[in-house]
C-alpha cells in the first residue's frame, strides 16, 4: 500500500493496492511504471481516491492483462491521471486500460495513450453504472476495440472531453474513438478526430440507444 503524499511509482505486478483517503503516486522522469496485472483499487475499508502524476511526462507501460480498475462500490471514488505517456503492447488484450464503475469519477489531463486496445469496449477507458470522465488536453493515438468505443466507452453517466485528438483509433463495431448510450450526458469541445474508423457504424462517435 501507499502512504499519504507522494510516493515514487515503482513497478508493480500484484492484483490488489489499499489506497486510504487522497493518495498521490508519481512515476518519476525518466522512470518507467509497468503494469502487467490488475491493480484493484481500495479494497480496504475506507472510501479512497488516487492520483497518479507524472513529472515531465512520466511513462507507464501496458502489456498482458495489465488494468488500473475503480469500483465504486468497493470504495473507490475518484482516479486521477496527469501528465503521464501510456503505451500499450497487447494487441489482443481482454481488458481495457482503465475500468471505471458505479458513482466514481475518472480525470484525464495533459497524458497520451498509444496503441491501446481491448477485445472488448473502450481500448483507453470504460465506465459503466453511472460512471463519469472527464478528458482535457489528451492524445489517443492507434487505440483499438473489437467491440464499441476504440479509445473510450460509457454505457451511461458522463463523458466530457476537451482540447483533445484522436488519431486513428478504432473499432471492428461501433464508435470508432467514442462510444456512449444515449443515457449518458456527452460533450466535447475543441477537440480533433483524425483519421479514426468504425467497420459498423460511428467512424469517430456513436452515441446508441
Amino acid at each position: 500500500s501507499t502512504s499519504r503524499g507522494t510516493s515514487p511509482l515503482s513497478p508493480i505486478s500484484s492484483t490488489f493496492l489499499n489506497i486510504y483517503d487522497w493518495d498521490m503516486v508519481s512515476v518519476q522522469a525518466g522512470s518507467t511504471f509497468t503494469l502487467t496485472t490488475q491493480l484493484e483499487l481500495c479494497t480496504g475499508i475506507l472510501p479512497c481516491a488516487l492520483f497518479i502524476k507524472g513529472a515531465s511526462l512520466g511513462k507507464i507501460d501496458r502489456s498482458g492483462k495489465g488494468q488500473i480498475r475503480c469500483d465504486a462500490k468497493k470504495g473507490c471514488l475518484f482516479l486521477a491521471l496527469e501528465s503521464l505517456e501510456v503505451k500499450c503492447d497487447n494487441r489482443s488484450a481482454e481488458d481495457s486500460l482503465l475500468k471505471v464503475e458505479g458513482a466514481a469519477k475518472l480525470q484525464i489531463y495533459n497524458s497520451t495513450f498509444i496503441d491501446c486496445s481491448t477485445t472488448g469496449s473502450g481500448g483507453v477507458a470504460e465506465l459503466s453504472g453511472g460512471a463519469e470522465i472527464s478528458v482535457r488536453k489528451c492524445r489517443f493515438d492507434s487505440c483499438h476495440s473489437v467491440e464499441s468505443g476504440g479509445a473510450i466507452s460509457a454505457s451511461d453517466g458522463l463523458v466530457a472531453v476537451s482540447y483533445s485528438m484522436f488519431s486513428t483509433c478504432s473499432s471492428l463495431a461501433h464508435g470508432g474513438a467514442v462510444s456512449a448510450r444515449s443515457d449518458s450526458t456527452v460533450s466535447f469541445l475543441r477537440t480533433d478526430f483524425n483519421n479514426c474508423s468504425a467497420q459498423l457504424d460511428g467512424g469517430s462517435i456513436i452515441i446508441t440507444g
